[in-house]
C-alpha cells in the first residue's frame, strides 16, 4: 500500500514535533540544574562568609579573655604584694612591741609601785541623770514634733497621727497622776496606812 504524500508529511512533522518536546524538556532540565547549582555555589560561599565571621568573633572573645585574664592575674599579683607587705609590717611591729615591752617591763613595774603609794583621787557624786541612755523614757518628753517624727509613725496619714498623739498625751498625764498620787492619803495601798472605817 502506497501511503500518500501528506501521510508521509504528516508522520514527519510527529517525529519533528516529539522531537522538539524532548529538546525543549531537555533544555528546561539544563536550565532547571543550573539554577540549582548557582544556588548552590551561593550558599557555599555565604557559609564560607559566615565562617569566617564566626572564626573572627572566636578570636575577639578570646583576645577578650585574654586581656581580662591579665588584668586578673596583675591584680592578684598587687594584692598579693600588698597583702605580703601588710604581713612584714605587722611582723615587725609586733616584734618592736615584744623589744619595747621586755625593756619597759621593769620601768612600767617602777611606775606602778609609785602610782599605788599615791592616795586615790575622790570622785564625785553621781548625778541623778548619769549613766542613762539618751533616748530612755525618763529623758523623753512627748511633743508633737517628736512623736510625729518617730519612725513607727512618720509613714501614717496626719488623722491617724493625730488620733496616736491625743491617745499618747492622755497616757502621759494618767501616769503623770499616778505617779503624783501614790502615796496620798485617799490611795490606801501606795501609803501604807489603813483607813478608819
Amino acid at each position: 500500500m502506497i501511503r500518500s504524500f501528506n501521510d508521509k508529511l504528516k508522520a514527519k512533522q510527529l517525529v519533528y514535533d516529539a522531537k522538539q518536546v524532548v529538546l525543549e524538556e531537555n533544555a528546561r532540565r539544563k536550565q532547571v540544574q543550573a539554577e540549582w547549582d548557582a544556588i548552590e555555589q551561593e550558599q557555599v560561599v555565604e557559609q564560607q562568609r559566615i565562617g569566617q565571621i564566626l572564626i573572627k568573633e572566636q578570636e575577639r572573645k578570646e583576645l577578650k579573655f585574654l586581656k581580662e585574664q591579665r588584668i586578673r592575674d596583675k591584680q592578684i599579683h598587687q594584692n598579693t604584694k600588698a597583702l605580703n607587705a601588710m604581713h612584714a609590717d605587722e611582723t615587725a611591729k609586733y616584734n618592736l612591741s615584744k623589744k619595747i615591752i621586755s625593756e619597759g617591763h621593769i620601768a612600767d613595774v617602777d611606775r606602778y609601785i609609785a602610782q599605788s603609794d599615791q592616795q586615790p583621787e575622790e570622785r564625785e557624786a553621781p548625778g541623778i541623770n548619769d549613766g542613762m541612755p539618751m533616748n530612755s523614757d525618763s529623758t523623753w518628753q512627748l511633743t508633737w514634733k517628736s512623736f510625729s517624727q518617730h519612725p513607727s509613725i512618720v509613714s501614717l496619714p496626719l488623722s491617724e497621727k493625730v488620733r496616736l498623739y491625743k491617745l499618747a498625751e492622755s497616757q502621759v498625764v494618767d501616769r503623770l497622776n499616778y505617779y503624783a498620787n501614790l502615796h496620798s492619803d485617799q490611795n490606801s495601798l501606795g501609803s501604807g496606812k489603813e483607813t478608819d472605817d
